[in-house]
């Protein structure tokens, strides 16, 4: 917001003479309530991000909110680190993390002690270890979860031609499956947003190798590869799901259009060239994906870059600023598929160090950007405190509140000597997703038929209560009522809903 601007000075704009006209003054007011209204509608967006240490076997959880449109001003909390000793011994190397839709819970890979670990952090500032799958000689890399939280594949950083596929509803077993590509490696995964598609980078051969999961989500129903610019090292889906971006060592990234589940071809543009650095992670905007932004390496000791493409359509993308930004991480050897950026809104993003060199100088970077700024983008990178040098995985993560289970609704009626009392009476029960991360719940009400906007809250029951009573009705008053799970940090979940219905029962 200019540093000139002043709220008061705006409001004595809009009241400032008598004189004015009335039909003048309410255009202004009606101007200022939009405002007022505008300004509401940027109310931060909140959610994490979870950082493997790859050395200090632990993880951090980086709490950030993302700026409004108006605003420069973000904020950001470091927690941690948390579980050290719990997952593997120095030396192992943790490497990557990904989130699991529709849940509170993180998998982290363990390259060197070969396992995979599920972490539960419903509270940010207590992650707690919820189990782990030894896969035996597979040395787990690259972890890409399903959108719907089903399954997750991970590749093998021992370059071999075997991926593993998780079943998440459980996490008690999984699957190796053999790749049927000539010479076939699978260094790096993705998997698109029909759940279906997943693209693995094959170094070795310069190329990728796709297909679409089978129906037993064990492997692929079959395989096909397409050559890349160099050799790659890690791929990236959009959110539509339309094209696939690869991170090439040539300093390049290929571009891949996603036609049907399990079909790639060449996109619009090829390969977008013309980086002085060498691509290893890549991040769509996951607002609307119209940018992706790479996290380049460096020579030993040099500081890692950013740069930021701009996807026009599927498969049609273009280099918008090369170097945009110099992060704070110091430059070395990469990693296969591990992710070192995430971008949660279109205005901010978080880079970890993509490098194997461990440098006590590295930081993790916060970056602000101003993508549409005439003639290019600008960027303000910020760095972290100096406990997360290791920092190599990272993955986003939403906090997940779920809606109370078998909310119900029955008029009752209080007959006295008078008159007659209605009473809606809610009940519900708690969802055992939310685990005990919930610490009340919220009772709004409408009228029946009524838009949404029209809610109101009723009441505030402690997370022990599962029934309120809508005491005092008109006999004949419909409403529909939502309840709301409230976390321990005050964050509202999804609501489940219920109206009104015809029984009437007399009050106990």
């Amino acid at each position: 917001m200019p540093e000139n601007f002043k709220v008061a000075d705006f409001f004595e704009a809009v009241f400032r003479k008598r004189e004015v006209n009335m039909k003048r003054n309410i255009y202004l007011f009606v101007a200022a309530a939009f405002f007022i209204s505008f300004l509401g509608s940027l109310a931060w967006a909140e959610g994490c991000a979870i950082i493997v240490n790859s050395r200090s076997m632990s993880i951090s959880i980086i709490e950030y909110t993302c700026p409004g449109y108006l605003f420069r001003n973000f904020s950001t909390k470091v927690y941690g680190p948390f579980l050290a000793g719990s997952l593997g011994t120095p030396g192992d190397q943790l490497l990557d993390a990904a989130g699991i839709p529709d849940s509170n819970y993180v998998l982290v890979s363990n390259f060197g002690q070969h396992k995979v670990y599920r972490i539960d952090i419903s509270d940010p500032t207590n992650p707690t270890l919820a189990g782990s799958l030894d896969l035996g000689t597979f040395g787990p890399e690259d972890i890409a979860v399903s959108p719907n939280g089903q399954f997750a594949v991970i590749s093998n950083g021992g370059m071999v031609n075997r991926i593993a596929f998780i079943d998440l509803s459980s996490f008690s077993s999984y699957g190796l499956y053999t790749l049927t590509s000539p010479n076939g490696y699978a260094n790096a995964v993705a998997i698109g947003e029909d759940n279906s598609t997943i693209v693995l980078c094959d170094y070795s051969n310069s190329r990728i190798i796709y297909g679409r999961v089978n129906a037993t989500l064990s492997g692929l129903v079959s395989e096909s590869t397409l050559p890349t610019n160099n050799y790659p090292i890690n791929v990236s889906i959009s959110p539509d799901g339309a094209t696939a971006l690869v991170a090439c060592t040539g300093s390049s990234v290929s571009v891949f259009q996603i036609t049907a589940p399990g079909t790639l071809n060449f996109g619009i543009v090829r390969d977008v060239k013309g980086f002085h650095d060498i691509p290893q992670s890549i991040a769509f905007n996951y607002e609307n994906g119209d940018y992706a932004y790479v996290v380049c390496n460096t020579p030993p000791s040099s500081l890692t870059t950013l740069s930021m493409l701009q996807v026009a359509g599927p498969g049609n993308v273009s280099m918008k600023k090369e170097r945009a930004a110099t992060l704070f991480g110091y430059g070395g050897g990469s990693y296969y598929g591990v992710d070192a950026v995430v971008a949660p809104c279109s205005s901010f993003l978080i880079a970890s160090n993509p490098s194997s060199s461990l440098d006590s100088r590295n930081r993790v970077t916060s970056i602000l950007v101003d993508p549409n700024v005439y003639p290019e983008p600008r960027f303000f990178p910020t760095s972290f405190d100096e406990t997360l040098y290791d920092a190599k995985g990272i993955a986003l993560f939403s906090w997940n509140i779920f809606a109370p289970l078998n909310a119900a609704l029955v008029r009752l009626t209080n007959n006295y000597i008078f008159y007659k009392e209605y009473i809606n009476s809610l009940t519900w029960q708690a969802n055992p997703k939310n685990l005990d991360s919930i610490s009340k719940y919220r009772v709004y009400r409408k009228a029946k038929g009524a838009d949404d906007s029209t809610y109101l809250q009723l009441a505030e029951v402690d997370a022990s209560v599962f029934q309120y009573r809508d005491r005092g009705l008109k006999k004949n008053a419909n409403y529909t009522y939502e309840i709301r799970a409230v976390n321990k940090r005050g964050l509202e979940g999804a609501p489940v809903e219920v109206s009104n219905v015809v029984v009437m029962r007399r009050a106990i």
